[in-house]
């Protein structure tokens, strides 16, 4: 994920959804990354839990690329789901969409436009 802040997204990392709770209740983000990769029960209940409060776009990370888990993830409010291997540069391609398709305008500072995205693990 550190990668990310060399293509010039802002990164923010949760160890877990408590911790994501706390992130997300004192800033906002353009988008959360949630990386379920160990877990994915634990990664569609962090789906279920944090978009309907905070109605960010989310991708979920996983381990499996079948349909199913594909399916399940959607259902548990995912925009976006990635099974490993997947590429980086698409989920870079993913998350830029994601982000510009919701309309949340981006975070800035002083080197110029950043979306931001919250890692939760």
């Amino acid at each position: 994920m550190t990668h990310l802040g060399e293509l010039g997204f802002r990164l923010t990392c949760a160890e877990d959804i408590n911790e994501a709770w706390r992130i997300l209740a004192r800033d906002s983000y353009d988008a959360i990354i949630v990386e379920a990769t160990a877990d994915f029960a634990e990664g569609c209940l962090a789906c279920r839990s944090l978009r309907p409060r905070f109605g960010v776009p989310m991708v979920l990370l996983g381990s499996r690329n079948d349909p199913r888990t594909r399916l399940n993830s959607y259902r548990a409010g995912a925009d976006v789901y990635m099974g490993a291997p997947f590429d980086f540069m698409e989920l870079v391609a993913r998350l830029s969409g994601i982000v510009r398709r919701s309309h949340r305008p981006a975070i800035t500072d002083a080197r110029g436009g950043q979306e931001r995205a919250l890692a939760a693990r």
